[in-house]
């Protein structure tokens, strides 16, 4: 048994410690995890769309043959899809192809 002060003292470091490392990766991982680079689209890039059932397929010029590839296995993979979740309802969904690295959210107007 020790001394009631002493032990209060060592957790008290003990906990600093923990707390301070803990505090230095998640900053890092902050700081590292959200800073990307800045790509600007060139202004003679062009967009085509590719209608399936229930896909609007958006690729650049170029990317066609990923884009029938895309829409082949995403128009294969709905029905299990919409069985996994119990989805019933008409699904109408676009789908970009980027190749420039501007984060796309998937909302396209």
């Amino acid at each position: 048994m020790c001394i009631r002060v002493p032990c209060r003292r060592r957790w008290t470091v003990l906990f600093l410690l923990l707390a301070g490392s803990f505090y230095g990766l998640a900053e890092r991982s902050v700081a590292q995890g959200f800073v990307y680079p800045v790509f600007y689209r060139p202004p003679e890039a062009r967009y085509f769309v590719l209608d399936t059932p229930h896909f609007e397929i958006i690729y650049e010029a170029g990317a066609e043959a990923e884009a029938r590839e895309t829409a082949a296995r995403l128009e294969a993979n709905l029905p299990a899809a919409m069985a996994l979740v119990g989805s019933r309802s008409r699904l109408r969904m676009p789908v970009v192809i980027n190749r420039f690295n501007d984060r796309s959210n998937g909302y396209v107007t």
